[in-house]
């Protein structure tokens, strides 16, 4: 677990909210895998969102004519575990999380939305190609999970925000090689539904309170600079 849990007996959400994996293999074995996959397959991880004008590089595939076979149980266990050979983007893991403040639909990314002149307090809207929103989850599942990110959040620092927002985030990390990556993704709503959502990787750290204290900072920025309350 990314937090110590209060006990070993951990609901999915309180899973969730601590970074514990064990607890999502065990219900990938418990359901069935289809079902399962079935899940993970509407976060497009296979097919990560991408910028125009910026491709994901071509996976690196081994030439080893001795690599093992993995069972196939002992694969998804290690896809529920999140340590498989899945890979992923903050561009993605944003998009994701643009969904959950979205009401389940991710929009597509787009580089750059408006820009303004030096000194100047009006912004121009850049031309771009609108595209649909991806849906990747059902409206009722993406509150849910806004509950259980603000509940999170509240409950792993002592900030206090303003009430008109909705503030939500969690901690989790990642294995690359022999590096602990730190994650820290999450959202910011304002009272007309507009949303920033959020993410910040740390590359070899093992260090929880940098990555919080890190979520910490860029929030405040968000309310202070993007979404003020006055």
């Amino acid at each position: 677990c990314v937090l110590t849990p209060p006990t070993s007996d951990l609901s999915l959400t309180e899973a969730y909210a601590y970074g514990c994996p064990v607890p999502f293999a065990v219900y990938s074995r418990e359901t069935s895998s289809h079902t399962y996959d079935d899940l993970i397959e509407n976060f497009l991880l296979e097919s990560p969102l991408v910028l125009d004008g910026f491709p994901m590089p071509e996976p690196i595939s081994t030439t080893s004519d001795t690599t093992p076979e993995i069972d196939a149980n002992l694969l998804a266990l290690r896809n529920a575990l999140g340590q498989s050979d899945i890979t992923t983007t903050p561009l993605h893991i944003a998009s994701i999380m643009s969904a959950i403040a979205n009401n389940g639909n991710a929009p597509h990314p787009r580089m750059l939305q408006s820009i303004r002149e030096p000194e100047s307090d009006t912004w121009q809207t850049v031309t771009n190609t609108t595209q649909p929103s991806i849906p990747m989850m059902t409206a009722i599942t993406a509150r849910q999970l806004q509950q259980i990110l603000r509940t999170n959040w509240q409950s792993i620092q002592s900030d206090t925000y303003p009430d008109t927002l909705s503030i939500g985030a969690s901690v989790a990390t990642s294995q690359s090689g022999d590096e602990t990556q730190y994650w820290i993704i999450g959202f910011v709503r304002d009272e007309q539904r507009n949303h920033i959502a959020f993410v910040i990787l740390l590359e070899d750290l093992d260090d929880v309170q940098s990555i919080i204290t890190a979520g910490q900072h860029l929030i405040h920025s968000i309310i202070n600079e993007i979404l003020p309350t006055s």
